[in-house]
């Protein structure tokens, strides 16, 4: 399927309330950077992340644009480098957008190239097989992904605990994803959703693949689902459901293939 390059600014609608701070980040930048710049970026997202406003602070909040290459959860400077536990902390309403080139060029979300400069949010903090963190990304409110490849979450925790659902995003409380332009592959759960649970998601020109859950849903387990232009394949799950096993799903112009569950 040909997935469409759709322009980005379509889904900042919501958040046009005030302008925003953009924060830089770049694994390759000089050590010590404080975000304000490509020049000046930070090395690890963590310490980015630690650095936004949400809507509470700013009535919108901050933009953080990242450069090609992979992001570990355990990297930064308030995190511990090997702790399963980690993972990227977001604010509400924070925007995250990759696919930039990491040679300082881009000035408008406009300029970048996902597919040639892919930026990667990945869970495998050890080279240990499966000593992955249990959930990439953990959201506090609502979020935005666009461009970035999320992979290698494994909630592999105590069963029907908070660890042993969504590999690549949990969510606290009431919260919802917007994703555009995104991967979400190689994600596991030992219970509920291999990439989420229960967040109601907006989802444009994204692919879901090789994600898996041991008992609800391959995918996702429940909430409101939106998608248009996307793929699932090769999603599976135990019981309930290859790609989700509940909620209300509203879907256009998308292919489901080799997705499979063993009941229900």
């Amino acid at each position: 399927m040909k997935i469409l390059r759709l322009v980005p600014v379509l889904l900042l609608a919501p958040f046009l309330a005030a302008k925003a701070d953009i924060i830089y980040v770049d694994a390759n930048a000089d050590a010590g950077g404080d975000g304000s710049s490509w020049a000046t970026a930070f090395n690890y997202l963590q310490d980015a992340l630690d650095q936004t406003e949400g809507t509470m602070a700013t009535g919108q909040g901050d933009q953080i644009w990242i450069a090609q290459g992979t992001y570990f959860p355990d990297d930064g400077e308030n995190v511990t480098e090997g702790d399963r536990s980690s993972s990227f902390l977001t604010k509400d309403q924070v925007e995250l957008y990759g696919g930039f080139s990491g040679l300082g060029m881009e000035t408008d979300l406009s300029q970048r190239d996902w597919e040639k400069y892919p930026t990667i949010l990945s869970g495998a903090i050890n080279d240990k097989e499966k000593f992955w963190s249990l959930h990439v990304v953990s959201i506090q409110g609502d979020i935005i992904f666009d461009g970035l490849t999320i992979e290698n979450g494994n909630a592999n925790g105590q069963e029907w605990s908070n660890d042993a659902q969504s590999g690549a995003v949990f969510g606290f409380g009431r919260s919802s994803v917007t994703a555009q332009n995104c991967v979400f592959e190689n994600n596991f759960a030992r219970s509920e959703a291999g990439v989420s649970a229960s967040q109601n998601w907006t989802v444009v020109n994204c692919e879901f693949m090789n994600n898996r859950s041991e008992y609800a849903g391959g995918v996702a387990s429940s909430g409101n689902w939106n998608v248009r232009n996307s793929k699932f394949t090769n999603n599976s799950s135990a019981q309930a459901g290859g790609v989700a096993n509940n909620g209300s799903w509203n879907i256009k112009n998308s292919i489901f293939e080799g997705n499979s569950s063993g009941y229900g």
